[in-house]
């Protein structure tokens, strides 16, 4: 039996989070990126009591950009899903936000089958319940599902149905929704090979990051229009594409998409055969942060693509040890599979 007084102290500090995360820009995220673990804490108590488990719910919630941004997504997924569960109203507005998170962070891990499950969830439970806001978030949250699935006519369906409902909506020019939209819109272009409808969707959603001051998806955005002047080997505005996106970044909490920044600048330098600019940018992006991420994919990736760029200076020794790194990567990666698979059936 938990005594009042220590009731009373569970609640007053996840008050105190709330109040800090109230407005998660770049400076704030830094700023309770520091204090994570004391965070995580005030979580795990608050989810367990029920005088405080809607309150925590909430914060639950404030708090997902901090874990999207910078990579904690293995840590956070248990939280959500107790942060769900505590939900005292099926199919309200916090319930379906946080399914929608649960469902990105799935996403996030390539856990694409589970992801668009979530977000199909959603979709249903908004449509009973009347919450078209939630409803929208869902549609964009599967577009990008399915087209990380490269299933890119449903993305393309659900990327229309979704800005076919913010205009419904009428969200403001400002609203983070409408820059977003323009992007996945610009990577179907991209995929269907229409680099001038793409660049111009890239631009339209950039010119919206940059009227809102938001650096983090400026660039993203930015990085994806410059793969699309790579992919015509327009190699110096790819190149510029990312300097800016990097300048953008430098005093976010970003650490992934710096991560992601370093990974395409050195696609872009192995592309124009420049094997020791290949080389450094890889190496950047194979940070302290990366190793101790979790993100198992990316580190395969940069294994890989680190042992690619050896191999064209002939410097075999290390090539193969990044390479077999990679390839245990990949194992770690698909035996976490095999293992999910076993336990749903």
């Amino acid at each position: 039996m938990l005594s009042p007084q220590f009731i009373r102290r569970v609640g007053a500090n996840v008050r105190y989070w709330k109040t800090a995360a109230s407005q998660t820009t770049d400076r704030t995220l830094a700023e309770l990126d520091t204090d994570r673990q004391n965070l995580c804490r005030a979580v795990q108590y608050g989810l367990q009591i029920p005088e405080t488990a809607l309150g925590t719910a909430e914060l639950v919630s404030q708090l997902f950009e901090l874990s999207e941004r910078r990579g904690y997504w293995a840590e956070w997924m248990p939280l959500l899903e107790q942060a769900i569960d505590v939900c005292p109203v099926p199919g309200d507005p916090l319930h379906l936000t946080l399914l929608n998170q649960l469902g990105f962070i799935h996403r996030l891990r390539r856990q694409l089958t589970d992801s668009i499950a979530i977000h199909r969830q959603v979709v249903t439970l908004a449509e009973a319940h009347d919450h078209p806001r939630q409803r929208a978030a869902a549609f964009f949250h599967l577009s990008n599902a399915y087209f990380d699935h490269h299933q890119h006519q449903e993305a393309g369906q659900y990327a229309e149905q979704a800005l076919a409902e913010f205009e419904r909506l009428s969200l403001t020019a400002e609203d983070k929704k409408m820059g977003a939209i323009f992007n996945i819109l610009g990577l179907l272009a991209q995929a269907r090979g229409e680099r001038d409808t793409a660049e111009q969707l890239f631009n339209q959603s950039i010119a919206h990051w940059r009227r809102t001051d938001e650096l983090t998806y400026l660039a993203r955005t930015l990085t994806n229009l410059g793969l699309n002047f790579l992919a015509t080997e327009q190699f110096a505005q790819a190149l510029a594409c990312l300097d800016e996106a990097d300048e953008a970044l430098e005093t976010t909490a970003s650490q992934l998409d710096k991560t992601m920044v370093a990974i395409n600048r050195g696609v872009v330098y192995f592309e124009r055969e420049n094997w020791r600019e290949a080389e450094a940018a890889y190496r950047q992006a194979n940070s302290f942060y990366l190793q101790q991420s979790g993100d198992t994919y990316l580190q395969a990736m940069i294994a890989n693509n680190l042992g690619c760029a050896l191999m064209k200076q002939n410097r075999w020794q290390e090539a193969d040890a990044f390479l077999t790194q990679s390839a245990g990567c990949i194992f770690s990666i698909n035996r976490g599979r095999q293992n999910a698979n076993e336990t749903l059936s």
